[in-house]
C-alpha cells in the first residue's frame, strides 16, 4: 500500500493559515488576548506555536506581569528569547531587566526554570548570582556573626546575602526588598533540585571573570540572534550602506528555494505581513505574485530585513505600534529602490515583482535608502559651498521654516523627510519616491535662490537681523528700490529695513482700495506688480527676466501669494509691524 504525502504547496499554505489565525487571536485587544489563548482547545500547543519573536510581542501586549500563565505554557527556546532581548543594553548585562524576568519565569514554572538555568544558561546564571550575590564560607570554629548583618544560610557552611541594586534612591529600597525576596527563593530550589550542584554554583558564580563571561555570553546571544536577522549593532548598521543601483545586477540573482526545502524550515514568522502599507510599491508587488512558496520566502526574508533594521537602529520594540514604525521603514525604502530600477514602468507591479524575486530585499533597501543618501550628500556639498553659509555666514533660519524643515531633514546622520505635521508628526522616514521627488524639487529650488541671491552683490559688512530669511530680504531690497529710485544704484546690504510710511505707501501699491469684507478673500497682486520685481532682479542679478521668470516662476508666485494672504485683507491703518515677517521694518 503507498503511503500517501501530502503535497509541499499544501504545507506552505497550511503554515500560512495557521499564522494568520495565529496572528487573529495576537491582534485581540488587550484584555481579551489572555482569556482567547488560555481558552484555546490546547493552549500549550497554541502559546509554543508562535514564533519566538511574535511570543515576545505577545507578552508585551498581554504585559509582561499579567503573563505568567502564558510564560508557564512557553518552550524554553521562547524564554530564552526573552531573556535575549530583554537581558542586554547593548553590549552590557541588564541586570535588572534579567532579574525582573527570572522573578516571573520563576513564579510561572520555578522547577522548570531551575533545570533550564543549571543544563543550558548556566552562564547567564553565574554572570547574575556574582553581580546580586555576595557569598561567605563558613570555618568550622568560626561564628557567622563575624560577616555582618543580612547574611542567610541553607546548609550552616554556605553564607549569602543580596547585593544593593544599582537603582535611584526614590526606588532603591523597593528594588533592595524585592531582590531580598527573590534571590533566596532562587537559591533554595537551586538547593533542593541538588543540593551539590547548589554549593557548586556560588563556588563558580564568585571565581569568575565577570569581563570575560559577559564577552563571551554576549557572544552567545549575537549567534543566536543571528539567526532571526538580529546581527550585533557594528555590522547590522551596513544595512545603511549605499548601493548604486547600477551595482545591484552584478551582485548576482538570489536562489528561490523549491517548495521541498522551504517545508523542512517551517515555520515562519507572521508577525509583519499584516502591518505592510498597502499603497506601497514593494506591498503591491507583493500582492501581484501567485506562488505561495515564493511568498512564504519573501516572508521570511522581509522578516529579516526588519530585524537588521531593529539592530542597526538599536531600537527597542515591545509594542506592534514601534514595530509597525520598522514595517513601514522597510517597505518604504524598497519601494523607493523599486521604483528606480522599474523605471516608467513603476505603474506595473508585476514588473517591480520580479525584482524582488530576483534580488535580495537587504540589496534593494540599500538601493533605496542610498538614493535619499544621494540627496543628503548634494545637500551638504551644497551647503558648503553656498552663499548663505560660506559667503555671508548666515544661519539655517534663513531658509524660513518650510525650506529649513526640508534643509534639517536632509542633514540628519540618517535623513528623514520634513512631514510638517500632515500625518501629525514633524519629520518621519521616507516612504514613497514621491517623498524623494519632492524634497529633491525642494532642495533644488534652496539651490536656485541661494544662487540667484549670490548674484546680487549684496554688500555683507554688517551684523544681519535675526530675523533675516530670504524672503524678507529680497522683498526688501525690491520695496526699497522701488519706492526710492535713487537708491537702485546703490550696493544692497543684508541690513535694509522700511520705515512704517514706507512700507503704507508700498502695502497701497500692492493693495490698492478698501479691504475685503470677507477676510478669507483677501485682495490679489496685480500681474504688472509681479512683473516689475522679475524687471527689478533682472537688473540687480544681469539676467533676463523672462529667464529667471521660467526658472524661478513658481519660487516668486508662492512667494506673493504669501505676501496676498499674510496682508491682503489687513486695512494699511491697521497694519502692526510685531506682526510682519514679508518685509524688514525698521524699529
Amino acid at each position: 500500500m503507498t503511503e500517501q504525502h501530502e503535497h509541499p504547496e499544501q504545507k506552505i499554505k497550511e503554515a500560512l493559515a495557521a499564522g494568520r489565525a495565529r496572528h487573529e487571536i495576537a491582534s485581540l485587544p488587550a484584555e481579551k488576548l489572555l482569556d482567547s489563548v488560555l481558552e484555546a482547545p490546547d493552549p500549550r500547543a497554541l502559546v509554543r506555536a508562535f514564533h519566538e519573536e511574535d511570543f515576545y510581542f505577545l507578552v508585551h501586549k498581554i504585559g509582561p506581569d499579567d503573563s505568567l500563565p502564558v510564560l508557564a505554557l512557553a518552550s524554553r527556546a521562547q524564554w530564552e528569547y526573552l531573556l535575549d532581548m530583554e537581558g542586554w543594553h547593548r553590549d552590557r548585562l541588564n541586570l535588572n531587566s534579567v532579574e525582573r524576568w527570572l522573578k516571573r519565569l520563576q513564579e510561572a514554572d520555578s522547577p522548570r526554570l531551575v533545570r533550564w538555568l543549571l543544563k543550558e544558561k548556566k552562564d547567564l546564571l553565574d554572570l547574575f548570582l556574582f553581580w546580586t550575590v555576595e557569598v561567605r564560607i563558613r570555618e568550622h570554629d568560626q561564628d557567622p556573626s563575624d560577616f555582618g548583618e543580612g547574611f542567610s544560610t541553607l546548609d550552616n557552611v554556605y553564607y549569602f546575602r543580596a547585593r544593593p541594586p544599582s537603582e535611584p534612591p526614590e526606588v532603591f529600597e523597593d528594588r533592595q526588598k524585592e531582590r531580598e525576596e527573590f534571590l533566596p527563593q532562587l537559591l533554595e530550589r537551586i538547593a533542593e533540585a541538588d543540593h551539590v550542584i547548589y554549593q557548586q554554583e556560588l563556588l563558580d558564580a564568585q571565581g569568575l571573570i565577570p569581563a570575560e563571561a559577559e564577552e563571551e555570553a554576549y557572544r552567545l546571544r549575537n549567534v543566536r540572534l543571528a539567526e532571526s536577522g538580529f546581527l550585533p549593532p557594528e555590522e547590522a548598521v551596513g544595512i545603511y550602506q549605499r548601493l548604486p543601483p547600477e551595482d545591484l545586477d552584478r551582485r548576482g540573482r538570489k536562489r528561490l528555494l523549491p517548495e521541498e526545502e522551504i517545508v523542512s524550515e517551517l515555520p515562519a514568522p507572521r508577525f509583519i505581513g499584516e502591518d505592510l502599507p498597502n499603497e506601497s510599491l514593494f506591498a503591491r508587488a507583493l500582492a501581484s505574485i501567485h506562488s505561495v512558496a515564493v511568498l512564504y520566502q519573501l516572508q521570511a526574508e522581509f522578516a529579516g530585513l526588519c530585524n537588521r533594521i531593529i539592530s542597526a537602529d538599536q531600537a527597542e520594540i515591545r509594542e506592534p505600534e514601534a514595530l509597525r514604525a520598522v514595517v513601514e521603514k522597510a517597505a518604504g525604502y524598497l519601494s523607493i529602490g523599486l521604483a528606480h530600477l522599474v523605471g516608467e514602468e513603476r505603474n506595473s507591479p508585476a514588473v517591480a515583482a520580479r525584482r524582488i524575486e530576483a534580488h535580495p530585499l537587504i540589496d534593494l533597501f540599500r538601493v533605496g535608502f542610498g538614493l535619499v543618501m544621494a540627496l543628503k550628500w548634494r545637500a551638504q556639498r551644497w551647503k558648503k559651498s553656498s552663499w548663505f553659509e560660506a559667503a555671508a555666514g548666515l544661519p539655517l533660519s534663513f531658509w524660513d521654516e518650510a525650506w529649513v524643515g526640508v534643509l534639517g531633514g536632509l542633514l540628519l546622520p540618517r535623513p528623514q523627510y520634513f512631514d510638517h505635521y500632515r500625518a501629525g508628526v514633524l519629520y518621519r522616514e521616507f516612504s514613497s519616491p514621491a517623498d524623494v521627488s519632492e524634497t529633491e524639487k525642494e532642495l533644488e529650488k534652496m539651490i536656485r535662490t541661494d544662487r540667484l541671491l549670490s548674484r546680487i552683490g549684496i554688500d555683507l559688512d554688517g551684523r544681519p537681523p535675526q530675523v533675516l530669511t530670504y524672503k524678507n530680504l529680497l522683498l526688501t531690497l525690491w520695496a526699497r528700490d522701488t519706492l526710492d529710485g535713487s537708491a537702485s544704484g546703490q550696493r544692497p546690504t543684508l541690513t535694509p529695513a522700511l520705515t512704517r510710511e514706507a512700507f503704507s505707501r508700498l502695502h497701497r501699491q500692492l493693495f490698492p482700495g478698501p479691504p475685503p469684507k470677507d477676510v478669507t478673500r483677501p485682495r490679489r497682486i496685480a500681474d504688472s506688480v509681479k512683473t516689475a520685481f522679475l524687471t527689478w532682479l533682472g537688473r540687480r542679478t544681469g539676467q533676463d527676466a523672462e529667464d529667471l521668470g521660467k526658472e524661478m516662476g513658481g519660487i516668486f508666485e508662492a512667494l506673493f501669494s504669501e505676501i496676498e494672504n499674510e496682508l491682503g485683507a489687513v486695512a494699511v491703518e491697521r497694519l502692526d509691524p510685531r506682526y510682519i515677517r514679508l518685509f524688514l521694518l525698521a524699529s
